[in-house]
């Protein structure tokens, strides 16, 4: 097979990212082999007899057998990228590494299954060991289960959740309640069962921060003057599924969204929160799901649409609901007088700004990319394919979007120090 310049240059770093995670998997393969033989020794002279003994000892060959198959298929899919690159020279570029990528595809549907498995057996054995030994210090049981959280603390973007960031950035404790694929209210837009912010979402807050000592009356167990309340949704509530597509309910408009944004407010006004910053929304239509092309997309491949309408659609949908619920933040300021206070946050001017000045926001290995998504989906009727050709963990930073719909971690990061300035009173936001 001939390549070309720039196929050898493609093949080149495909067979270095496929090497080295193999070469560092086998290192700590050999060391874990190493380990695990210490460890059968030492429980056979305890004795197999005692059940606890040879639980632990079964658990560590499970979790044994899933790494090595784990390290089997990083193995395959390096012999199968040296089978390719040896191939026949009747197969194109292109059609060589699809082929590499179809082979990645299927072994990734296995190792996802695997690594879950091998992450959920391993943190058992640590809890389960830590709580036998560590009995009366709970702090010590809480370690792993802090760190097994923390792994999945993720959010669409593929990173860590912007108020993550925010929480570095300002010093803050977050309560984070945002539930990803969350509506304000399943009653106005029901697109599953996920929790919705005016009933799920505020009563974990009620939950954690509120007493009712046994009677009607509620308490809040915070200083208001110590915390701010921040709500941003409203992504789901116009989008697809909703009013892009008219799928929201009977008699469902946009002024019923925004009071049920409005009336969360003034529920936890009446908790005793006292400050407040609503997000606008952001300009989903430089997103490339509500682009002008009617492409399929993982998040609607089908039926087929008119991109150019639902371009349009998303731009009138989403201005509306701002200018709704700016008029609303003015009206609770006056409802409340001195009696709280509730900041509205320009997310739309913010995105707009960092699309039309990326260089000064995105600073990855590559020029930033405000019109292209770092996480890809080759076929949109196949979400097992999603990953595959991703950008490099190097170059991620220079992309504003995650995928066709959401941020990317960079963007949350940029949020995140913007409303901090905007917490200190910095911000132009």
């Amino acid at each position: 097979m001939a390549l070309d310049e720039a196929g050898m240059h493609r093949a080149g770093l495909a067979f270095l990212y496929r090497i080295v995670p193999v070469l560092v998997a086998t290192v700590l393969y050999g060391i874990y082999v190493a380990i695990l033989s210490v460890a059968t020794r030492g429980l056979w002279h305890r004795g197999l007899r005692n059940p606890y003994n040879a639980l632990i000892l079964g658990v560590l060959y499970l979790v044994f057998c899933l790494s090595s198959a784990l390290w089997a298929l990083e193995v395959a899919q390096l012999i199968g990228l040296v089978d390719l690159l040896l191939s026949p020279g009747t197969l194109t570029t292109d059609a060589l590494f699809n082929r590499f990528y179809d082979l990645i595809a299927r072994e990734t549907r296995v190792t996802g299954i695997l690594f879950q498995s091998q992450m959920v057996a391993g943190d058992i054995l640590v809890i389960w060991r830590a709580s036998a030994i560590w009995h009366d210090q709970r702090i010590v049981v809480l370690l792993p289960l802090f760190w097994w959280t923390l792994m999945i603390d993720t959010a669409a973007d593929g990173g860590f959740q912007w108020p993550f960031y925010l929480g570095l950035y300002g010093n803050y404790t977050i309560w984070n309640y945002a539930v990803g694929g969350a509506v304000c209210s399943n009653k106005l837009t029901p697109l599953s069962d996920i929790p919705d912010v005016s009933s799920g979402q505020q009563a974990w807050f009620v939950q954690d921060h509120v007493v009712r000592n046994g009677t009607s009356h509620q308490k809040l167990l915070l200083d208001p003057a110590s915390f701010i309340v921040i709500i941003f949704v409203g992504t789901n509530d116009v989008g697809v599924n909703s009013f892009v597509t008219n799928d929201q309910g009977t008699n469902v408009s946009l002024p019923n969204v925004a009071d049920c944004q409005l009336d969360t407010l003034r529920q936890l006004h009446a908790l005793g929160a006292r400050q407040f910053i609503v997000n606008s929304l952001v300009p989903l239509q430089l997103t490339r799901l509500y682009s002008d092309s009617s492409d399929p997309t993982i998040y609607y491949p089908s039926p087929p649409h008119n991109g150019t309408v639902w371009h349009r659609t998303i731009f009138n949908l989403v201005h509306s609901l701002n200018r709704i619920l700016r008029d609303g933040v003015r009206t609770l300021d006056t409802e409340w007088g001195g009696g709280g206070s509730v900041q509205w946050f320009d997310t739309y001017g913010f995105f707009e700004e960092m699309y039309n000045h990326p260089a000064r926001y995105f600073n990855g290995s590559v020029p930033a990319n405000v019109t292209g998504q770092c996480h890809q989906c080759p076929d949109p009727d196949d979400w097992r394919q999603c990953g595959i050709g991703d950008c490099t963990p190097d170059e991620r930073d220079s992309y504003m979007w995650w995928d066709e719909l959401h941020p990317s971690e960079q963007t949350g990061r940029n949020l995140a120090a913007e409303m901090h300035r905007k917490i200190e009173g910095k911000s132009k936001y």
